[in-house]
């Protein structure tokens, strides 16, 4: 029974490996370099976007193109370190952050502010034809309704606005998007110049800050110029004193 079984079993393995010899003679072994990329017939997808924005935020936030990070490792003498390259929506937030250092956050590290708020940025150059409204529903359109207020000067003889004033937005990131992204836009016949809102007397305290930077470096020369001509003149009198003592030295003998 057993010698049965085992011709069986044999004759079965045979029959299997004539079974095999078409596919074996089907296939045709390609070199490496010939064969298909593991990519054929795939989509690459586009890397991931980090927005860096609040989820209060609209999705139809204008942003720079580009909107990317990147995180690079290197690893010198064993010690890894992160290095992050920013650029779009994260580099939008950093210019945020340093608009809030301008800001009231100044006050923290002892310095005046520069802008009176981070939200506020100036307009100027606006259509005549256009009022508050029209350019509040403009920009309200991009970040969304109540997003946004607009204040205009006006002349108190006509009535009408002079082309200047500051928009208030609901975050400080719309204003920082809305400076890089609508400076130069048409509204209306004209081009809008969008910029920082800064404090009234900012010139004023730059140039007296700088009036005063001057005066102390021109008392730094002044005084190093000083302490110069002194050393000059005591030289000037120990050369002197040696050439009288030479003299009576000479005299002498």
């Amino acid at each position: 029974m057993k010698l049965y079984t085992a011709a069986f079993s044999f004759s079965a393995a045979i029959s299997a490996l004539l079974d095999l010899i078409p596919l074996a003679a089907s296939y045709v072994i390609t070199p490496p370099s010939l064969r298909a990329s593991s990519f054929a017939g795939r989509t690459l997808s586009t890397p991931s976007v980090d927005a860096d924005v609040p989820p209060s935020l609209p999705p139809s936030l204008p942003l720079p193109s580009g909107v990317r990070s990147l995180d690079m490792r290197w690893s010198p003498r064993r010690n890894t370190k992160t290095w992050k390259r920013l650029s779009g929506a994260s580099r939008l937030k950093e210019l945020t952050t340093e608009r809030r250092l301008m800001g009231d956050k100044a006050r923290k590290i002892g310095e005046r502010p520069i802008i009176k708020d981070p939200a506020m940025i100036s307009i100027r150059n606006v259509c005549p034809t256009m009022s508050e409204l029209d350019v509040e529903y403009y920009f309200e359109y991009h970040y969304g309704a109540t997003s946004v207020y607009c204040k205009l000067e006006k002349d108190k003889k006509t009535k009408q606005h002079k082309g200047r004033g500051y928009l208030h937005f609901m975050h400080p990131l719309y204003a920082t998007s809305a400076m890089l992204t609508f400076n130069g836009t048409m509204l209306g016949n004209q081009n809008i110049a969008l910029g920082e809102y800064f404090y009234p007397d900012w010139r004023e305290r730059e140039a007296e800050n700088e009036r005063r930077r001057k005066e102390r470096y021109e008392a730094r020369v002044a005084a190093r110029e000083a302490a110069i001509r002194e050393i000059e003149e005591e030289d000037r009198q120990a050369e002197e004193e040696a050439e009288e003592a030479e003299e009576k030295e000479m005299v002498a003998a």
